[in-house]
């Protein structure tokens, strides 16, 4: 009996020193979290990558938009400060304003091409009559947007050359519905009536009133209007 137990002693202790040899056995489940617990969030880095990718193209848009704003304003002032100092040519400067545009474009364009990398979002310059044609009203509005645009400076201040260009949103809502055939909504139809009292308040209140910058100004603000709506319209055909 003394001696049956000491065999079974034995028998226990070469499994606990086989088993050592081998290494510590592990269950399949308890492997497969550890695993799991070893790697890096996957979710967790898509997250951040897309937070990342969201901050960059708000940041890149609110850069585009804050450039349009300061070239813009720069230019109205800059285009006044001419016209006061008793160069009243208001189309030469827009003839002008426009050849260097053309060149400027045809230079980034080539600068594109040749790998710079800022700049290979350029189209590179090219004609064609096909779409020159079909651009050809396009063009022609854009013409007599910006040529109304320094008409207008020429004959009122710059505060109310602003005034005289409110009235984009009215005929942008008119046509839209005529033009587009697209209704537009009530609220935009009250905002665009207060944006008219505005109007009317600050033509009467300007002290250096010209009835011709008025008059271009309104002009201006129609083309401006028809300018964004046909640039719509040639995307979709071009």
């Amino acid at each position: 009996m003394a001696r049956r137990r000491t065999d079974d002693d034995n028998e226990s202790t070469s499994t606990l020193l086989h088993s050592d040899e081998e290494g510590p056995s592990t269950s399949p489940t308890i492997a497969a979290i550890g695993s799991v617990n070893s790697r890096p969030s996957t979710t967790a880095i898509s997250n951040s990558e897309a937070q990342q990718q969201l901050w960059a193209q708000s940041l890149q848009i609110f850069t585009v938009v804050g450039f349009y704003f300061f070239v813009s304003i720069a230019m109205v002032f800059l285009n006044k400060n001419l016209m006061s100092e008793e160069f009243e040519f208001p189309l030469f400067i827009t003839w002008f304003q426009l050849v260097v545009a053309l060149v400027c474009v045809w230079i980034l364009g080539e600068l594109g091409r040749a790998g710079v990398d800022q700049l290979k979002m350029m189209p590179v310059f090219e004609f064609d009559w096909n779409v020159a044609k079909k651009v050809l009203p396009l063009t022609g509005i854009f013409i007599g947007m910006i040529s109304f645009n320094n008409l207008c400076l020429l004959y009122v201040e710059v505060t109310f050359y602003q005034v005289a260009r409110s009235l984009t949103i009215c005929f942008t809502i008119a046509f839209t519905y005529f033009i587009l055939g697209e209704a537009t909504s009530s609220t935009a139809i009250r905002a665009s009536a207060v944006v008219m009292v505005g109007f009317v308040i600050g033509s009467i209140g300007e002290v250096h009133f010209e009835w011709l910058g008025l008059i271009f100004g309104v002009i201006s603000s129609a083309f401006v209007s028809l300018y964004s709506i046909y640039v719509k319209k040639s995307d979709e055909c071009c």
